[in-house]
Parts: C-alpha cells; sequence; structure tokens
C-alpha cells in the first residue's frame, strides 16, 4: 500500500510535469500546427509521447509483479526510454523510485541505482531541454529516492515485527505443548498409588553393623525408638508391656555403651 502510494504521487508530479512542457509550447502552437499540418508529423508526435508515457507506468506498474531476481529490469527499461524520449525523461522519477528499492541487494543488481543517474545526465544534452525542467525532473528523481529508502525502511521495520510476533507464536506453541507433557507427566504419576517400602513380620529389617550385637527385639525397639515412638507406643506397636520395654532399652543401653534413648535413634539413622 505504501508503494502504490508512493507511486501514484510520483506519477502525477511527472504528469505535471508533462503540462508544464506543453503549457511552455503553447506560445508556438500555431507554428507547430501549420508545420505538422503540412508534413502530417502533429499526430505523430503525440501518439509517441502518449505510447511512451504509457510504456513508462507499465513498466513501474509491472515492476511489483516482476520476481526479486528480474525486478531491477523495470529501472532499467525506464533509464533507457528516459535517454531516447523527451517524454520519458520526464518520467525518470519513477525509474529512481523502483531503483532505490534494489539498495538493499547483495549482488551486482545493486547497481542498478546508477542507470537514472546515467539516463538523466545523458538525457540533458541530447534532448536540450531547459534549466528549469531539467531542475524539475533532478528534483523530483531525489523526491522518488527519498520516498522510496523510507518506505523500505518502514518495510522492513514491519517485516521485523512479523518475525518477531511469529517467533513468539512458535515459542508459544513449544511451551503450551512442553507445559501439557508436564500435565500429562503429573497425571501420570497422581493415578500411581505411593508405594512406600513396608516390613512385614516375617521379613527383619536391615540392620546396621552397630546394632549387631543385638537380639532382633531389642533391634525392634531401638528401631521403633528412632521412629520416634514412646514407652507405650512401642510397647503396643511390639505386642510387648512397658516393663519390658524399658528392660530391652537398659540392655541396648548397655551393649551400645550409649546414655540414652535420643543416642540410640542417632546411632540407627547413622548406621
Amino acid at each position: 500500500m505504501e508503494r502504490s502510494t508512493d507511486k501514484l504521487f510520483i506519477y502525477f508530479a511527472c504528469l505535471a510535469l508533462l503540462a508544464m512542457r506543453a503549457l511552455g509550447d503553447a506560445g508556438a502552437a500555431n507554428v507547430a500546427a501549420a508545420t505538422a499540418a503540412a508534413h502530417g508529423g502533429m499526430l505523430g508526435i503525440g501518439a509517441t509521447d502518449v505510447v511512451v508515457a504509457l510504456a513508462a507506468v507499465s513498466a513501474t506498474a509491472l515492476n511489483e509483479a516482476l520476481p526479486t531476481r528480474t525486478r531491477p529490469l523495470a529501472p532499467i527499461a525506464l533509464g533507457v526510454i528516459a535517454i531516447f524520449s523527451p517524454t520519458g525523461f520526464l518520467f525518470l522519477p519513477l525509474a529512481c523510485y523502483d531503483a532505490a528499492r534494489e539498495l538493499h541487494r547483495v549482488d551486482w543488481l545493486r547497481a542498478c541505482i546508477a542507470v537514472p543517474a546515467v539516463a538523466l545526465a545523458a538525457a540533458l544534452p541530447l534532448h536540450g531541454t531547459g534549466f528549469a525542467e531539467s531542475f524539475l525532473v533532478a528534483a523530483c528523481s531525489a523526491l522518488a529516492v527519498l520516498l522510496s529508502m523510507r518506505t523500505n525502511r518502514m518495510l522492513a521495520r514491519q517485516k521485523t515485527l512479523y518475525r518477531t510476533r511469529d517467533d513468539m507464536m512458535h515459542r508459544a506453541q513449544q511451551l503450551l505443548h512442553e507445559n501439557r507433557s508436564l500435565e500429562a507427566r503429573l497425571a501420570a504419576l497422581d493415578e500411581q498409588p505411593a508405594r512406600q517400602p513396608q516390613r512385614t513380620q516375617n521379613e527383619p529389617p536391615s540392620r546396621p553393623a552397630t546394632f549387631a550385637c543385638l537380639t532382633d527385639r531389642e533391634f525392634e525397639v531401638a528401631r521403633l525408638i528412632a521412629d520416634g515412638f514412646d514407652n507405650r507406643e512401642i510397647a503396643a506397636a511390639a505386642y510387648m508391656s512397658e516393663g519390658t520395654v524399658r528392660n530391652h532399652i537398659s540392655s541396648i543401653l548397655m551393649k551400645l555403651r550409649l546414655k540414652n534413648r535420643t543416642q540410640i535413634a542417632i546411632a540407627y539413622w547413622r548406621g
């Protein structure tokens, strides 16, 4: 949209230059009409101008549809038209606009920006245009280059924003997929029953080397002490009286040469 607006503006500026030339030639219209009528040339000159103007407009319009590799051919063709046709010289700003579009290229086609400048320098002596007309064409060409460079920067910024948006959307989709995978794994873990090692009555617990000197009942009491049980809870868990529990604790302290039940727990967890 930006390029179309810029090109329309430049095209109307070129039409204004063409109108100014026509008004400048109005003073000699009667003499030119008589000469053209005698030789049948006035209609031919007018038709040539129209054809050149349409060719210039068609070339710059087709520039948008050409592939990237052949796109510089449009400003080159406009530059050639400007060299050989006075009317094409007035449409040189369109060639400058399309040529400035190729400044970002890295291949040799980037040199097409020089074609309008060469055409401008070559057309001045060939067509014998006046200073005012040459100055206006050069000014319009410079304005066309500035507009093209501005639009290039705007489109490059827009592409960067679109690329950033696409990257963020892609990353968001990846994170969403990872989140769903994690949720599925957590749900699978929640469905699995919590399995904790349990000791059966027929399976004796693993005994640290420090407690090798104890009997099975004494080790059982030591294990329950390490688990935080008091004497009443130990008696209920081990199916013995509290007096028997106290006797076992005294025996454990004597065999392990410890002073209290806290040291029994520490020795158990240290292994």
